[in-house]
């Protein structure tokens, strides 16, 4: 009896079904009209799209065409708006989401289908960052839904947020890259970098090497590579990197780095600052959380006689990875308005001297020369307090990198 009632039951829905796939063909045709008052007529005379299965594929389909007005409507009436086509592996949520149509996502989450569905071990949150389509990720995170933030250096130069922590301790790898130092050299940098930054954001955040490394440059210039009449192969091979890489020295230094650097040291850290021979456009260059400053610097070489290589103390190198780090914690610069393209010199030096954060670390107008074993910038009252405030809580809590709302100072 048992078996003959199952027999029944799934003849009753193989024969409904049925119906529905014949019916669905008439139905397209009054579609394809793009008339809602026929499309309505109809549905009210053919009861079997009252079941909300039918009426889902009759959807799938107004998606596909692109009929607006008669998707818009079956979306409010009695229609399974999480059915899934197990043919074609598509929902209409993830129809929306494929095809890039915001506006129909959100109309369809807010009639309240189900932003957590799975189609094929796939979520919709999947599919939307297959599909790249930050705008449905936000949409996504409206309802409920938000990727999980990424942390970790050893997936990106730029993670989104801190691992959670008891003390507000910055861990940092320090590498060279390049021909111009060894590891006894970084072994000398380091308590510097460790002492002085503490002190410059007056002992909220203390900083912790927990890498070291020197690592040879990835790329060698070709043997006949000539500049001016400069002989020496080191600066031959450091200029060069100026004319062939220039600024993607830095992503060249993380790709290298990751290839030396275990995965349990990748994602512990906080920041790659780099020391490299390298040249390029500036002085120091950051990047989300991977950042590069240059030692030696060449000077003028493009002149006559080959300019000249200049090499920073310990302590100018120093102020210059805290500046770097300084970004590396989302920090911006400051005394921004005295670089305007707009203003003289004598402009320019006067609106620095009248700049409240002028001798700031991050500041466009400190005075890079004065530093020395005596001296050396520190973040001054604007930056100390979004240090405290801002970017302490964050890394206590596992918070976001891009901490908000971010000051800019003046």
């Amino acid at each position: 009896m048992k078996l003959l009632l199952l027999f029944l039951s799934i003849s009753l829905l193989s024969s409904a079904q049925a119906d529905c796939d014949i019916k669905l063909g008439r139905l397209k045709s009054k579609i394809n009209r793009k008339d809602v008052s026929v499309l309505k007529r109809f549905l009210k005379r053919k009861s079997q799209f009252d079941t909300p299965t039918c009426l889902a594929k009759a959807l799938i389909y107004t998606i596909k065409n692109k009929n607006i007005l008669i998707r818009d409507y079956l979306i409010t009436q009695n229609t399974d708006l999480d059915y899934i086509d197990h043919s074609t592996h598509e929902s209409p949520a993830s129809l929306a989401i494929t095809m890039k149509d915001t506006r129909l996502l959100s109309k369809l989450l807010k009639n309240n289908a189900n932003p957590k569905l799975i189609i094929e071990n796939k979520s919709l949150l999947d599919i939307a960052t297959e599909v790249k389509l930050n705008k449905s990720l936000q949409i996504l995170e409206e309802y409920g839904v938000a990727a999980p933030l990424d942390c970790s250096l050893k997936n990106s130069m730029i993670p989104k947020c801190y691992h959670e922590r008891k003390n507000a301790v910055l861990k940092v790898a320090l590498i060279y890259y390049g021909n111009g130092m060894k590891m006894s050299d970084l072994e000398r940098i380091e308590p510097i970098l460790k002492s002085r930054f503490y002190e410059a954001n007056e002992r909220n955040v203390e900083v912790e090497i927990v890498s070291k490394k020197v690592i040879s440059f990835k790329q060698r210039m070709p043997v006949d590579y000539k500049f001016k009449k400069i002989t020496d192969k080191k600066r031959l091979q450091r200029i060069w990197y100026y004319d062939n890489v220039g600024s993607k020295i830095m992503n060249e230094v993380y790709t290298e780095y990751k290839k030396e650097e275990s995965e349990e040291i990748l994602d512990e850290l906080d920041a790659i600052v780099a020391i490299t021979g390298g040249q390029f456009d500036g002085l120091g260059f950051a990047s989300g959380r991977v950042s590069v400053t240059e030692y030696p610097q060449e000077i003028a070489w493009n002149i006559e006689g080959g300019g000249r290589v200049d090499y920073p103390s310990d302590f100018k190198i120093v102020d210059e990875l805290i500046h770097e780090l300084g970004h590396n914690m989302f920090l911006g610069h400051t005394s921004t308005q005295c670089m305007s393209s707009e203003l003289t010199l004598e402009q320019r030096n006067a609106c620095c001297d009248a700049s409240p954060s002028k001798n700031d670390v991050m500041s466009y107008c400190r005075n890079r020369n004065a530093v020395d074993e005596n001296f050396m910038h520190g973040f001054e009252s604007c930056n100390v307090g979004m240090i405290k405030n801002l970017v302490v809580p964050a890394m206590l809590n596992g918070g976001k990198w891009q901490v908000t709302t971010r000051q800019t100072c003046k």
